[in-house]
């Protein structure tokens, strides 16, 4: 008898019959051709025999420590192995987290965003800026233009990853201009070519860059 398949009324009335007549288990299932161990089951009480439930293989998380993970997760903003953390769910693999979320459909894995997306207000202040300039031609010779740019040595610079809960708005990650950890650079450009590469040190006061411009782009801008 393949297991997990109940006995039938035929073979259950067999069995207790059988039983009554003094017979031994092992000759009742010689008998019906039945594995002993479902016949004891059932002898042993025939009433619940068949009906009790067949829920599979169970589950590494229980329906509270779902919750809780996903909880964490969308509470903290976190990586998975974090929230997992957190939750205490220290008995279970990070695969086994990192599958449920994805089942839940709540979580997207998604590129943390460095400033909001353009409304059409934005648009349209860059297309009249653009419209405005678009006929010039020799005066963009005396238009110089200068940027810092910071390239961060201690975290991810831009490269931002997280799972973005859908009921919630979508997160973005802010730039320092300077701190621990990170390099920061200043060039200019303009018609005649482009300056030298500035390397700046520490932190900068409005006299500090006021100093660069005289010693960088003032004799950049004579040249």
């Amino acid at each position: 008898m393949p297991r997990g398949i109940s006995l039938t009324e035929f073979q259950k009335d067999q069995a207790i019959a059988y039983r009554n007549d003094g017979k031994a288990i092992r000759e009742i299932a010689g008998i019906l051709k039945i594995g002993k161990s479902a016949i004891a089951e059932f002898l042993k009480n025939p009433d619940a025999h068949g009906k009790r439930k067949k829920t599979g293989r169970p589950r590494k998380l229980t329906p509270k420590e779902q919750r809780n993970l996903l909880r964490q997760l969308k509470k903290r903003r976190t990586s998975i192995p974090t929230a997992q953390r957190e939750s205490g769910l220290t008995h279970i693999t990070r695969q086994i987290s990192f599958n449920y979320v994805q089942r839940s459909k709540q979580f997207q894995f998604k590129k943390r965003k460095h400033h909001p997306k353009w409304t059409k207000i934005h648009i349209a202040y860059r297309l009249a800026w653009g419209k405005k300039y678009m006929s010039w031609t020799t005066e963009w010779t005396s238009v110089i233009f200068s940027d810092e740019k910071r390239f961060n040595l201690v975290g991810p610079d831009g490269f931002q990853y997280y799972w973005h809960c859908l009921k919630q708005k979508e997160q973005y990650y802010s730039t320092r201009q300077q701190g621990i950890g990170s390099l920061m650079v200043w060039p200019a450009v303009g018609f005649g070519g482009r300056s030298s590469l500035v390397f700046i040190k520490g932190r900068q006061n409005h006299k500090d860059y006021i100093q660069q411009l005289e010693t960088e782009l003032l004799p950049y801008g004579s040249d």
